[in-house]
């Protein structure tokens, strides 16, 4: 992941978008704008430097958001469509600069509601389609509609309680909700009660939070048109989303879910969740410090008619998935994992230093180690996450102390 540098951010963009920038946050700045080049920053750096701690600090936070959505490749269509839904005057040839050039622009003339949403939608259309759970809301409940005061209090504190009882936090969650009309979806961003991350304002309008835009825990979005309602929760798994999915469908829409309502599988493709470039699993980050999936077997639709395997030795599965769906006219959600088989290695806390290989076919389950505390905790973390409902032990049976003497 690419770390915020300021100076970067001053290379990135044009010069007359700097100055504008600085003209309008900082006119009294004492520079020569003539020294100051694409590459040759260093006389903007230093002016930067010898600006009053407040200013620099305001300054510094600005850049660092235009390097947020700079960095963001959903940013592109999302800029796009925040000019047409607020009818900003751009440039003629705006549609080709650069991204952080029109990350620029928009700090500048952008009113705070259209940065507000340039970061919540970027936020969700960055977000892997395989990091969501899904679920169709039956009955007549779509639509567009006006939530009620009493509504919003009740999910809010639901979900306060719900996440203080699991995780300690949420004692006073914030519920931001923003509708996309271009899309036709609502979002509802849930932040903690974090001092560092949510802050109290006090204004002439009156008091207010200041939240930090990269701070949200979770998001619900419901497409009002699909009648689909979406979770991504990272610190939960499967079974406490399906839980705050009812939720959110009792309160905010007065259906309740059943089994119906989500797709029955044998193993959920969403299920097995990873961290961009550790391949490490967000729930599991306590117990694995090595997490992959060497094998899959897929099946495309659920009929069982088209299956494809892909194994890590011809790239990273996950990737090779996406760009499957995504070029293809393939619902993500129809489809089955089949087989899987993973690599892992427990934390150094285990004091138990060596690969394993972990199986998984139907309600075939293989947890290749001899030692029975090792295979109770690999056993309790894919219960956790969500993977298998009642791992069976083959380790049990003597054909597993066979494959015991070869496993790796």
């Amino acid at each position: 992941m690419a770390e915020f540098d300021i100076q970067k951010v001053f290379r990135q963009v044009d010069n007359e978008l700097k100055k504008a920038y600085f003209q309008s946050r900082v006119p009294d700045m004492k520079i020569d704008w003539k020294t100051v080049g694409k590459n040759n920053i260093n006389p903007l750096f230093e002016a930067f430097k010898n600006l009053p701690t407040e200013q620099r600090e305001k300054v510094s936070q600005e850049m660092n958001d235009v390097f947020d959505i700079s960095i963001n490749k959903a940013s592109g269509p999302v800029i796009h469509n925040l000019v047409k839904l607020f009818e900003l005057q751009t440039p003629a040839d705006f549609e080709d600069w650069t991204l952080p050039n029109k990350s620029m622009w928009i700090l500048i003339n952008g009113s705070d509601e259209v940065k507000k949403r340039i970061f919540r939608y970027t936020e969700v259309d960055s977000i892997s389609e395989r990091f969501w759970l899904k679920v169709s809301l039956q009955g007549e409940c779509s639509g567009k509609i006006t939530y009620t005061g009493e509504q919003m209090s009740a999910l809010r504190e639901t979900i306060s309680a719900f996440v203080f009882r699991h995780t300690g936090h949420g004692k006073q969650c914030i519920i931001d909700h923003v509708v996309r009309d271009d899309m036709g979806e609502e979002c509802f961003f849930v932040y903690y009660d974090k001092p560092h991350r949510i802050i109290p304002q006090w204004n002439e309008n009156g008091f207010s939070w200041d939240v930090d835009h990269a701070s949200s825990e979770m998001v619900f979005v419901f497409d009002y048109v699909r009648n689909e309602l979406r979770i991504r929760a990272k610190a939960f798994d499967r079974a406490k989303r399906t839980l705050l999915c009812q939720t959110w469908a009792d309160i905010m829409r007065g259906v309740s879910l059943d089994q119906s309502s989500f797709r029955s599988k044998l193993y959920d493709i969403d299920d097995f969740i990873y961290r961009e470039k550790s391949h490490l699993p967000l729930e599991l980050v306590n117990i694995f410090s090595t997490f992959e999936v060497s094998f899959i077997d897929v099946d495309l639709d659920g009929s069982g008619k088209e299956r494809l395997t892909y194994n890590h030795k011809d790239g990273d599965v996950y990737d090779r998935l996406d760009t499957l769906y995504s070029n293809q006219a393939l619902v993500r959600g129809l489809a089955e994992v089949r087989k899987i088989k993973f690599r892992v290695r427990l934390n150094p806390r285990f004091k138990f230093n060596r690969d394993m290989v972990i199986y998984f076919s139907g309600d075939h389950t293989d947890l290749y180690s001899k030692n029975e505390a090792v295979r109770q905790t690999l056993a309790d973390a894919f219960e956790t996450l969500g993977v298998i409902q009642s791992p069976v032990m083959d380790v049990i049976n003597g054909a597993a102390d066979e494959r015991n003497k070869v496993a790796v």
